[in-house]
């Protein structure tokens, strides 16, 4: 009876625990993919038709999945996919069938920013991205760059990175650390406070707002 009773609690151990592998697996299902929107724009600005033509494209041709169909005051036409190789098939038909009336773009996403805090070294951009590679190497599975810094009024140094969104959910999942120099530096979103005349909301231009 105890030695089932022991046989029976080694195998719950074993089910309860998980795997190094198990746990990066978990990571990387749970990283979120941005997906860019493909936008469709007639030529000739008169054209209102465009709505139309791209759905009578998209529904003779039963291999390209769509997620969602939406049209803005100008007839612009959006298109959103569930994956980005559905993007790029379906861009590839739709520039294809729609070439001479149309323009098929992929929308461009900006990467996300974030500035490192009270940075004390005197190394210049060059040699703080070389030492951020070094140090960090278990964050670095995507590009980033160091595009600028400042000095506040307390004389510290801040230092904007922008990165790919792999890193940067990397940084998130590190307590937004990294380590430079003999420092662990804290890393905060870089938030632009630009307000939207259309809609009073922040971090976006009014440009892109459907009313």
């Amino acid at each position: 009876m105890l030695r089932e009773l022991a046989k029976d609690r080694n195998n719950c151990n074993k089910t309860n625990v998980a795997s190094y592998a198990d746990i990066a697996k978990c990571d990387k299902n749970n990283t979120r993919k941005i997906i860019p929107n493909i936008v469709i724009k007639a030529k000739d600005k008169k054209n209102k038709d465009t709505v139309n033509q791209v759905k009578c494209q998209l529904l003779g041709d039963i291999a390209v999945p769509i997620k969602k169909l939406q049209t803005n005051k100008s007839g612009d036409v959006t298109i959103k996919c569930k994956n980005k190789e559905d993007v790029e098939r379906t861009t590839a038909m739709l520039r294809n069938k729609l070439i001479n009336d149309y323009q098929v773009e992929v929308q461009t996403l900006k990467a996300p920013r974030m500035r490192i805090l009270d940075v004390q070294n005197d190394m210049n951009l060059e040699s703080l991205t070389e030492d951020i590679k070094n140090r960090n190497p278990v964050m670095l599975n995507g590009n980033f760059t160091l595009v600028s810094e400042f000095k506040n009024a307390l004389k510290q140094r801040t230092v904007i990175l922008e990165a790919a969104s792999e890193m940067y959910s990397a940084i998130v999942k590190n307590e937004y650390k990294l380590y430079i120099g003999y420092q662990c530096c804290k890393v905060v979103d870089d938030i632009s406070l630009n307000l939207c005349f259309k809609c009073g909301r922040l971090n976006h231009s009014g440009k892109t707002v459907e009313m």
